[in-house]
């Protein structure tokens, strides 16, 4: 099965998003489909027209005969007419913590499909949509979050630092402090013996014109690589972020909590993953992180299990995942 796949996203977001991993997933869905990319701001699209009339001028204007199969959207609520779109709609999320917002975009914009990148997200909104009333069924389904392999992988560059800190930290929001785990380690890896060199690395923040180019993705694999042991978190949502396979991708050891958002997949994370959490003090913490920098052979045996963990959440693993879902619903 070979989709036509449209997919409908504003040329700015498109260009500037700094975060790649929606990108990325679609650029692999294009290898195996044929994949358009349209919106606003994209050559052609007329923003004072409804999204189905923009699509139908497209069409002529590509001499196509039989239309899409798919239309997947990115912030459908921005586009004039999204709901109308004639075609089976889908709506792809990585996260989804804002209820209020996520089931008033899911409902406006009529979506036909909803992919959760997180396994509790899944659960939670299928479960929701079958006890709330509408017109039509929404599908729910979930594929776990991937990484780009062609830049998320081992470089030979040495390390400059023992221990790092990536990603957000002091970030409010309706959960309270987001990453709770990330904003009690900035100041405990202070307290880690002065031979060990620490750093934290500030979040770039915001959208930049070039990041279409994948350079922050490519300067944060550097910045992965260029340490022993990274930390993150499962944060507020108790969810897999990407981080959990960027990480380990790039054959480094990752640091942080666990929580099973992928079915049956605890142990295996727990193979790879030197496991630092809440419910510990800090002396636990601190103590784990000293005995993998002084017992390499056991932080390179979880980089080991980390790198084949990774192998199955590609891009290309998420393009074949992706059409097992699209299957029966198309």
């Amino acid at each position: 099965m070979i989709l036509k796949i449209l997919y409908l996203v504003s040329k700015d977001y498109h260009d500037t998003k700094m975060s790649r991993v929606r990108f990325h997933s679609m650029k692999a869905i294009g290898k195996i489909n044929s994949v358009s990319y349209y919106g606003p701001g994209w050559e052609g699209w007329d923003e004072n027209k409804p999204c189905q009339e923009n699509i139908d001028a497209y069409e002529k204007k590509t001499n196509m005969e039989e239309g899409f199969d798919l239309v997947i959207g990115f912030k459908p609520l921005d586009m004039k007419g999204f709901k109308d779109i004639t075609y089976p709609k889908c709506l792809r999320y990585n996260e989804m913590f804002d209820k209020d917002w996520t089931i008033k975009e899911i409902v406006r914009s009529g979506a036909d499909i909803v992919i959760c990148h997180h396994y509790n997200d899944y659960v939670e909104y299928a479960t929701l949509f079958g006890k709330i009333k509408g017109p039509k069924p929404i599908h729910f389904d979930f594929i776990p979050h991937s990484a780009e392999k062609t830049i998320f992988k081992p470089n030979t560059d040495p390390k400059l630092y023992d221990v790092i800190i990536v990603g957000a930290t002091n970030v409010q929001t309706m959960l309270g402090e987001h990453y709770p785990l990330r904003a009690r380690m900035v100041k405990l890896i202070e307290q880690l013996p002065k031979k060990y060199k620490t750093k934290i690395i500030t979040h770039a923040g915001g959208n930049h014109s070039d990041s279409y180019t994948d350079k922050y993705a490519k300067e944060f694999a550097d910045v992965i690589n260029s340490s022993k042991i990274v930390i993150t978190d499962c944060g507020a949502p108790k969810s897999r972020f990407g981080k959990y396979i960027e990480i380990p991708a790039c054959g480094t050891s990752i640091a942080g909590d666990v929580y099973e958002d992928v079915p049956g997949d605890i142990e295996m994370l727990k193979e790879f993953l030197i496991e630092i959490n809440m419910e510990m003090d800090d002396y636990e913490i601190l103590e784990k992180l000293v005995y993998y920098l002084e017992n390499e052979e056991a932080r390179l045996d979880k980089v080991e299990a980390g790198l084949l963990y990774a192998s199955e959440y590609t891009h290309e693993k998420y393009a074949e995942r992706f059409m097992e879902v699209m299957s029966d619903k198309i």
